[in-house]
């Protein structure tokens, strides 16, 4: 009988105490936190894999008027050469001019996305309005053109300061900055940009829906 009783496996006792489930929670999740890990960043991956692949399309067409730009500005580099001009220091800001044209582009492509997926129609709409923000941008004049009481609504354009910029950074003081303009360009930048972000990101969950 004793070694019968000898062989049987003791089962441990399990005692709860008040106030005990909070620390053994704890110590659970530091037990299994490889686990734990591995399915947060599961997570993690899926959902901004799927956020990453919905932003691609709208960034496609940024990416490539990126391009252009760059082959642009070798054959500007290549004049600028020939002609024995020398850019100023304030050339090196010209990356902060295409970062605002970046956010600029892309944001109104977030918005114009998502406005397009909801309103099958709006497609129509779009060829318009690029058509009519060239005509209201300084591309082909200078804004100094611009009245001065009109001066500051001109800048509520936002292509306005990064074409000034652009100017400025390039030939100089022969095409002088609105700072004030400027300055409200970039703000409005980042707002077009922040604002298309999160309209993109709440309308994409009902992509499938309409799509």
């Amino acid at each position: 009988m004793g070694d019968r009783i000898l062989g049987m496996h003791v089962q441990p006792e399990l005692i709860i105490k008040p106030g005990m489930g909070a620390l053994n929670y704890w110590k659970d999740i530091w037990r299994y936190r490889e686990l734990f890990f591995f399915l947060a960043w599961r997570d993690i991956l899926v959902r901004y894999k799927q956020t990453a692949t919905r932003l691609i399309v709208p960034a496609g067409s940024v990416i490539v008027g990126l391009v252009d730009f760059f082959i642009s500005l070798v054959i500007l580099f290549g004049i600028m050469a020939w002609y024995r001009f020398v850019p100023d220091v304030r050339m090196l800001l010209l990356p902060l001019f295409l970062a605002l044209a970046f956010l600029a582009s892309f944001g109104a492509g977030l918005w114009l996305s998502a406005l397009n997926v909801k309103y099958r129609d709006f497609r129509y709409v779009v060829p318009f309005l690029v058509q009519f923000g060239l005509y209201i941008s300084p591309v082909g004049f200078s804004s100094s053109i611009v009245p001065e009481k009109w001066r500051m609504l001109y800048f509520f354009n936002p292509m306005v300061g990064v074409i000034d910029g652009f100017r400025w950074a390039i030939l100089g003081d022969a095409f002088p900055v609105y700072w004030p303009g400027l300055a409200l360009s970039t703000l409005l930048t980042l707002l077009i940009f922040i604002g298309g972000l999160f309209y993109f990101r709440n309308m994409e969950r009902s992509f499938a829906d309409v799509i």
